[in-house]
């Protein structure tokens, strides 16, 4: 009986770790005549969990440093605004435009902030916003130029049906199992079909620079019709018939966003246009005519 309690008796030692939840517990012992204010216990984050972050940030190509370069910058705030502004389509504008805000940022905190620096950026910001969306637009217009030669009779079965189970594998999960297998025809029409919703809501996008009334809506109906009456369009609008026209026209073949024009630019230089053909009042070769 006594080897046996000797054996099942636990051993003093100084301090146990336990691992609980990807968590190591470490409990330590005070020593004789300690104070217990001391604590008696410390947490530390196993190895796996504590690599996590830099698991993540490595599969990005982001390093540790990098990521501090890119949050903070050794320059004071005053040499960072300071600096000319590259152009709203360069790689490193959208990370130069942050920095900038976070300067501002801080600067109005401390009641420092200059009001010409304030609206200088933010304009500057506003461009480089615009540009990105610009960009994603155009490769988005151009995957639906290649996408729309595609045709399903030209590709082999083997690419059909590769495609087939690579990009409807979740959803065939949910089919009944005797229902037809997905073709590719149909995963050109979906592709397509979120292509046209997407056009859509980059056409209602774009209306935001101009704002269309209810009746000049009506009359750009026939706006490609032989019947369409550009007189109705002058009245409806205000004596603005070569704004809406002109503007109407490229945003819905897409030429905005496929040259990236800015549609402040297009704004300005419609109502320029309209400034000058209304100049000597001319009965003839005026606005109308020009619409």
């Amino acid at each position: 009986m006594e080897a046996n309690s000797k054996k099942h008796r636990f051993r003093k030692g100084r301090s146990a770790t336990f691992s609980i939840d990807g968590f190591n517990i470490t409990i330590v012992a005070n020593e004789d005549g300690e104070s217990s204010s001391r604590p008696q216990a410390s947490f530390a984050r196993s190895k796996s969990q504590s690599a996590l972050w830099n698991a993540i940030t490595a599969g990005m190509g982001i390093k540790g440093k990098e990521q501090k370069a890119l949050l903070n910058d050794p320059r004071s705030p005053e040499e960072i605004l300071a600096e000319d502004l590259p152009a709203a389509d360069e790689p490193d504008a959208t990370e130069k435009t942050a920095i900038r805000l976070r300067c501002l940022v801080k600067q109005l905190e401390r009641g420092e902030a200059s009001l010409g620096d304030l609206k200088k950026n933010l304009e500057y910001a506003a461009s480089v916003l615009e540009s990105v969306y610009i960009e994603e637009t155009r490769r988005l217009v151009d995957t639906e130029d290649e996408l729309s030669d595609i045709q399903s009779e030209s590709v082999p079965s083997e690419v059909r049906d590769w495609l087939a189970s690579t990009f409807t594998r979740q959803m065939g999960l949910m089919l009944r199992r005797n229902e037809e297998k997905p073709r590719f025809r149909s995963i050109v029409h979906a592709v397509q079909a979120g292509i046209f919703v997407e056009r859509m809501y980059r056409r209602t996008s774009n209306m935001v620079g101009l704002s269309y009334p209810a009746s000049v809506i009506s009359v750009l109906k026939n706006v490609d019709k032989w019947s369409f009456d550009v007189f109705a369009l002058n009245e409806a609008s205000g004596d603005h018939a070569l704004k809406f026209i002109f503007y109407e026209l490229l945003t819905r073949y897409d030429l905005i966003s496929r040259f990236k024009i800015p549609i402040s630019a297009v704004v300005s230089f419609v109502e320029a246009l309209e400034v000058g053909y209304s100049k000597h009042k001319n009965p003839y070769h005026n606005l109308i005519h020009a619409a």
